[in-house]
């Protein structure tokens, strides 16, 4: 019972303490939205080239993914430069951000000299940090990738959507838990590095998993994903009542940007207030 009401405690007090750092979101909105805009306008303009050719361009079915699949190479002719360009800048921002947050909230900080501070002390970790948690994640999505072409057939190539949907489920299932895992443990191992003194890396990594079946990590981190999907399916849900008004739909979207950032601080503040308890 008392574990139980410690995690409750450090979960609200978490969320509490993202949503008053309202100076750090401003600067994580503002920064996202610049970014987002310059990722998405050549894909919208590619994308746009493929349906464009296509006698129903609103409706997704696996036909629509074969098809895209089928065009990659004209989907990104033209615009893999710019591309390119904004996903490294937008991995650099986050890479950044998340140093400057995570010394944000092992300061206890409610000003944004610590913000960037953390970012640029932290950077190089982080960077090094994000380059093993890319190699993972690239690593799961080869193995993904193998599980959907296993057999004969090649399951893009062919027009059987049970085959599809069959492998899809168990594929994406695995991969959803496989990126779970991954993700506790780069937003566990961000506040390790941050307090320690350690020069080895490897030593942080290993012990990271330790912590999180310790400190029950893992309830806290599903705890808070579900949290902030509940509260984004609301809006998605009151998005879709106001579909008529253009504006509206404008703010939601917004809004449900500013959760997902706020999600992003309450994480970190909560696997922190969990592993080094006040």
């Amino acid at each position: 019972m008392k574990a139980n009401n410690h995690s409750r405690r450090v979960i609200s007090n978490a969320w509490t303490y993202a949503i008053t750092q309202w100076q750090l979101l401003s600067i994580l909105y503002l920064a996202n939205l610049l970014l987002a805009y310059l990722l998405l306008s050549p894909l919208r303009y590619a994308l746009s080239r493929v349906l464009a050719n296509r006698l129903q361009p609103d409706t997704i079915s696996f036909t629509f993914f074969s098809d895209l699949y089928s065009n990659q190479l004209y989907l990104f002719h033209g615009q893999s430069a710019l591309i390119i360009v904004g996903l490294v800048v937008y991995l650099l921002w986050l890479i950044f951000s998340s140093a400057g947050i995570s010394n944000t909230i092992i300061q206890s900080s409610t000003t944004l000299r610590d913000f960037w501070i953390g970012g640029c002390t932290y950077f190089f970790c982080y960077l090094r940090l994000t380059f093993y948690m890319l190699l993972i994640l690239g690593c799961i999505l080869f193995l993904a990738a193998l599980g959907y072409n296993f057999g004969e057939t090649n399951v893009f190539m062919i027009e059987s959507e049970q085959i599809f949907i069959h492998r899809a489920i168990w594929i994406s299932t695995a991969v959803a838990l496989a990126f779970t895992f991954v993700k506790l443990w780069n937003d566990t191992l961000k506040l390790i590095i941050a307090r320690s003194t350690s020069t080895w890396f490897f030593r942080d990594a290993l012990s990271t998993w330790r912590f999180i079946v310790q400190k029950r990590l893992i309830s806290t981190f599903i705890i808070n994903v579900i949290i902030a999907i509940l509260i984004i399916l609301a809006l998605l849900y009151l998005k879709k009542i106001v579909n008529s008004s253009a504006l509206l739909i404008f703010i939601i979207s917004q809004v449900i940007m500013i959760v997902r950032l706020t999600y992003k601080v309450a994480n970190l503040k909560s696997i922190n207030d969990r592993l080094y308890p006040s």
